[in-house]
């Protein structure tokens, strides 16, 4: 299965609520980015068949409790409920995405696990469907996690979990470039609250029409100078973009990643050689559609997420 990757073309931050998150209004993207899981059922003689899941990461380093681990246990917990007794699995991933850089790649992870467990599993379908199952179990993991169960161009709102299809960005090549560093969510947000003093809950933006990305008239991130506050190599970064021709250049999520539209895939792979000569992590994506990100990452559960979550 193939975890896509995500890039944010619009992120809008309100106050932090009660409970701790912060009021969003984003636009979220797929890319053809993707972080590989590999699957299966770990044979009886196995000694991977002693517990639950054996796991093995290759091109990254990540902790013992990791989204995969968390998305497979509440999966058996489901499992159990349906009757089923959930068979020891080995899974294998193969890290692409660039860990702490807002590129959504622990969020996809975790859809993905979630998906072979359901097929591995021969969990029932549409009772994953009406118990809203998968829902459930990705807004436990992570705000991001609820989009990926959608893919393509979705608009979050609410801390983020709240997700509605929107009309499918044309297709557009992407320069994403990254220092080399890992930035968390929660010290982003931090230095946003130390930042904006007071903030009203964002509005939804609004988009008549996709050719703004490559101009950047509508694009905006409420994270990004907080962040390059703490972190200049992501401002740094920023321009570097722009000055391979990404136009207008924008943070993505947290970061520390960024990206800009590029309308021939030439001059997008070009930059990118460019950008990496110049000591940063750098690719050339493609937007993907809901459609082929679904494909991707549900295989033979085409239709269990409807198109507002």
């Amino acid at each position: 299965m193939r975890a896509s990757a995500k890039i944010n073309l619009a992120l809008r931050v309100g106050r932090r609520a009660d409970d701790g998150y912060h009021s969003v209004a984003t636009v979220f993207q797929t890319l053809s980015l993707s972080d590989i899981l590999y699957a299966r059922l770990a044979d009886p003689g196995d000694q991977a068949a002693k517990k639950l899941l054996q796991l093995r990461v290759d091109g990254a380093e990540l902790p013992v409790n990791n989204t995969v681990t968390e998305a497979v246990s509440a999966m058996a917990v489901e499992a159990h409920d349906q009757g089923v007794e959930p068979r020891p699995l080995i899974m294998q991933l193969v890290k692409r995405i660039p860990l702490g850089a807002g590129l959504g790649g622990g969020s996809s992870d975790a859809v993905a696990a979630m998906s072979a467990c359901a097929r591995l599993w021969q969990l029932e379908a549409s009772r994953l469907q009406e118990s809203g199952t998968f829902q459930r179990i990705a807004e436990h993991i992570g705000a991001d996690v609820p989009f990926f169960l959608l893919g393509g161009t979705a608009l979050g709102t609410g801390s983020g979990t709240r997700v509605e299809s929107l009309d499918p960005l044309p297709t557009t090549w992407f320069l994403v470039a990254a220092p080399k560093l890992h930035i968390s969510t929660a010290e982003a947000y931090l230095a946003f609250d130390r930042k904006v003093v007071s903030r009203s809950v964002p509005v939804t933006p609004i988009m008549p029409a996709y050719e703004p990305v490559l101009s950047g008239e509508w694009m905006g991130n409420d994270l990004s100078a907080p962040v390059a506050s703490l972190y200049p190599e992501v401002g740094a970064a920023r321009l570097q973009l722009e000055g391979v021709g990404g136009g207008c250049a924008q943070m993505t999520g947290s970061g520390a990643a960024s990206f800009a539209g590029f309308g021939d895939r030439r001059a997008v792979t070009r930059a990118s050689h460019l950008l990496r000569e110049r000591g940063l992590w750098a690719g050339a994506y493609v937007s993907i559609t809901r459609s082929q990100h679904r494909r991707s990452i549900f295989g033979d559960f085409p239709n269990l997420v409807p198109q507002a979550i």
